[in-house]
């Protein structure tokens, strides 16, 4: 893939049950120049589950190694990040 024009980056903890809205709510815009990132900030429930429902190639899953404060978080997620622009959704 071709560095993207956005990365919309998902931070998520423990959010399985929204994170799959979330991601449709990207995937349904008709602007397509971008990737997904879901950042699971060490979640104990089914948040990569939820996530690989979805057999797109833009949309990536990337899990914390531990728990962290939520700007460590962020900037875990950011690292992720190959778009030109850089949105974070929260």
């Amino acid at each position: 893939m071709a560095k993207p024009l956005f990365s919309i980056v998902i931070p998520t903890y423990n959010r399985h049950d929204l994170v799959y809205f979330a991601i449709k709510s990207v995937l349904w815009q008709t602007f397509d120049d971008y990737e997904i990132i879901v950042s699971d900030n060490c979640s104990t429930d089914d948040t990569e589950a939820a996530v690989s429902q979805f057999k797109d190639s833009r949309v990536r899953y990337v899990r914390t190694p531990e728990h962290y404060v939520i700007a460590d978080s962020f900037e875990f997620s950011r690292k992720h990040a190959n778009g030109t622009l850089v949105i974070m959704m929260s």
